[in-house]
């Protein structure tokens, strides 16, 4: 299949190789007008590219939860909340890994619902973030050591509601 290289290369670009696009901008520098693909390469080509722009629009989709996060967080921050479990949700059922687009979303979630005091729940989303190969070792750390006093928080507040409990059992 013959195809004008400018248009190729503008087409093509975000899938090609840093090798495969110089080769191709060479020949635009050299005066070639056109180039020679097989049909099973465009075919590779044109499912590449697909790929690519699914994966952009679900990474855009996801941008766009966590920035409606944000902008609730001062005036709202149940509405902030809900914003950012369903930016983490989408990106934990995507199939291409864009970690980079909700890991914020996961941080100020855990701020959140520490300040409502939702230690149960923080905890949960806590464990969750440090699955992530993208947590760095810094992080890691800190969570760890914020899992901790949660733990203890939520035995502390198992062991009072025990207690009452206790209490109006023998009254």
């Amino acid at each position: 299949m013959k195809f004008n290289l400018k248009r190729f290369v503008s087409r093509y670009q975000i899938i090609l190789s840093i090798d495969q696009l110089g080769d191709l901008l060479n020949a635009i520098a050299e005066g070639h007008t056109s180039c020679e693909v097989s049909e099973y390469e465009y075919e590779r080509m044109e499912r590449l590219l697909q790929e690519h722009n699914a994966k952009v629009k679900e990474y855009d989709a996801i941008g766009k939860l966590r920035l409606k996060g944000m902008e609730w967080e001062k005036t709202s921050p149940k509405k902030a909340m809900q914003y950012y479990k369903k930016c983490i949700e989408m990106g934990e059922a995507s199939i291409h890994d864009p970690f980079s687009a909700f890991a914020h979303a996961y941080v100020r979630l855990i701020v959140l619902l520490n300040k409502e005091k939702m230690y149960d729940e923080q905890a949960q989303y806590i464990k969750a973030y440090l699955q992530h190969k993208g947590v760095t070792d810094a992080e890691r750390e800190k969570y760890n050591k914020r899992l901790e006093k949660i733990t203890k928080k939520i035995w502390a507040t198992i062991n009072s509601h025990f207690a009452l409990l206790k209490h109006y059992i023998h009254a």
